[in-house]
């Protein structure tokens, strides 16, 4: 009886989260702006087939050049979409699994933060909330923004973690906070970036809150095993961006100045599945959910009638990030961006909706003592209004905001995209910035080349071998030739000719390969950079050290 009352809670925000994942039921699937996903989780499912860990770069994509997507595109939706490929699912259905996880992911962490905040009651409102969350529906079923659905799911669980930390430092609650900051990073580096500010915050209060020796040191530790851990992807996508074009995506259409939101559109705004625009009238709505404000006033209400001087604290520092990242998504705040040169990689100022409904959840789910104030005040007992005003309140917001979790229609055209000529081509143009500065992206599909080398009139070439990360042809050259590899440039080919260093140039963003008359065996292979091997061997002290810490079952600080 006991466990089944424990469940009971989770098992019910699971019940409701169904109502936000029911499209992807359908046999089909539907248009989202970022249309690579089943690409990705494919892409993803070849490399590690063909023995890459971690993996880095891609075949099939950058026009058939391939280039090192997964060094800079947050990873981990994928490796859990090519899992369930490896179970034996399809490309689609695996990246159905992968992105409805993630949806109903978010409710069970936001219920534990919650519930360790301000009780059980309050978990499940507060789960509820975030879920239902309008800019959650705009990222699943508008933007395909997959890493941020993802991210969102790890929030409150490295607040709960760190928070955690500070109560009781065990390497279970260290283990807890590293696992939450470590998705968040590993799931969207831009959710990360904005969620860090708020999240040091946390840290700094409880840091002077619990001034005990090993609660300290322990929230130290979560900091430093989050660092090392997350390292084989941070460190080389900061490091290493310069060898790409990511750049060019902080200009143009996604220049933050033409994405501030107008203060009326928080409140009201049509919903649509277009694009983000300069002005108030976007073809996507950025609504925070009416439902969700007026619990969160009334939550901020209840800090007025409560006696206890915590909770008070905490509803206050709640309403302080919410008018926090609430002012950083409007025109108000350009200033700030203007002065902070690495904010322009954010791209869209209305991101900060993401940690926005993550502080307003947390305050609607507050308004339940202020139905026990109520309730106390009638002198009635106290499963009484309290039950049923949560339960009305609850269904209600279920049910009010499914219309906003549907998809706009639904087609079959992704039976193509593991295709390699859509690959290369139409999937590729969605998203190339990946691609060397220097590259000459092909202008049509027949200037996409169906080998892994050009041909040259000098010399034949046999292809032994063509995976991901190994490309050995066979050449017999005729006369001194030049063979142009139709690979990207990218500092981790080693290319050899009969087991030797080969010479080449580079140019146009690819290798021009010295090939001297004769019989020859021509090696590339995938090698990681040295920074590469240094964050993964940083990440793998941080996990040695995390794990022996759990196996000792102690605290020694």
């Amino acid at each position: 009886m006991n466990i089944a009352k424990k469940i009971l809670p989770v098992v019910s925000i699971l019940t409701l989260s169904l109502l936000a994942i029911q499209p992807f039921f359908h046999k089909e699937f539907f248009p989202i702006h970022d249309a690579t996903q089943v690409a990705r989780v494919f892409e993803m499912h070849q490399s590690l087939q063909g023995l890459m860990f971690p993996v880095r770069w891609v075949q099939d994509l950058g026009y058939g050049y391939g280039y090192p997507i997964f060094s800079f595109y947050a990873p981990l939706a994928y490796y859990l979409g090519a899992f369930f490929m490896f179970l034996g699912f399809s490309a689609l259905l695996a990246t159905k699994i992968m992105i409805a996880l993630g949806v109903v992911l978010a409710g069970v962490t936001m219920y534990f933060f919650s519930k360790e905040l301000f009780g059980e009651k309050a978990g499940v409102l507060s789960g509820v909330l975030y879920v239902f969350a309008p800019y959650h529906a705009l990222n699943i079923y508008v933007r395909g923004a997959i890493g941020e659905v993802w991210a969102y799911a790890f929030i409150p669980l490295a607040f709960l973690g760190f928070l955690q930390i500070a109560k009781k430092p065990t390497w279970i609650s260290i283990s807890l906070a590293v696992g939450g900051l470590v998705g968040i990073i590993i799931s969207h580096n831009l959710t990360a970036l904005i969620v860090a500010p708020f999240l040091l915050v946390e840290i700094a209060v409880l840091f002077f809150r619990f001034p005990g020796k090993a609660s300290r040191k322990g929230l130290l530790l979560g900091l430093i095993l989050s660092f090392l851990i997350s390292s084989w992807y941070t460190l080389p996508a900061v490091f290493e961006m310069g060898y790409t074009n990511v750049v060019s995506q902080t200009g143009g259409g996604s220049d933050y100045k033409d994405h501030f939101v107008c203060p009326s559109q928080l409140w009201s705004s049509q919903w649509g599945f277009g694009g983000s625009t300069s002005g108030c009238l976007d073809g996507l709505s950025f609504q925070i959910g009416k439902i969700h404000i007026l619990l969160a006033a009334i939550g901020l209400s209840s800090v007025l009638f409560l006696k206890r001087k915590k909770e008070r604290r905490i509803g206050l520092l709640l309403a302080l990030g919410i008018l926090v990242a609430t002012l950083m998504v409007l025109p108000v705040t350009k200033p700030l961006w203007d002065t902070l040169s690495f904010m322009k990689y954010l791209q869209f100022p209305w991101r900060f909706l993401q940690i926005d409904l993550f502080f307003i959840s947390l305050l609607g789910g507050f308004s339940v003592f202020l139905f026990a104030f109520i309730e106390e005040r009638l002198k009635t007992k106290y499963s009484g209004v309290v039950i049923l005003s949560l339960t009305i309140t609850i269904l209600g917001i279920a049910f009010f905001y499914t219309k906003l979790f549907q998809a706009q229609f639904f087609y079959d055209p992704y039976p193509d995209q593991t295709k390699k000529s859509t690959l290369n081509w139409d999937i590729s143009r969605i998203s190339d910035e990946y691609l060397p500065a220097t590259f000459s992206r092909p202008h049509s599909r027949d200037e996409v080349p169906s080998l892994p080398y050009r041909p040259t009139e000098t010399a034949s070439v046999e292809i032994l071998v063509d995976t991901p990360g190994q490309l050995i042809l066979s050449v017999n050259a005729v006369a001194d030739s030049h063979l142009i590899l139709n690979r990207a440039y990218f500092p981790v080919w080693h290319i050899t000719l009969d087991g030797h260093r080969a010479s080449y140039a580079i140019g146009n963003g690819l290798y021009d390969v010295v090939i001297p008359e004769g019989s020859h065996n021509l090696t590339v292979v995938f090698e990681q950079t040295p920074l590469e091997r240094v964050s993964n061997i940083l990440s793998l002290v941080g996990i040695v050290l995390l794990v022996l810490g759990i196996l000792l079952r102690r605290f020694t600080l």
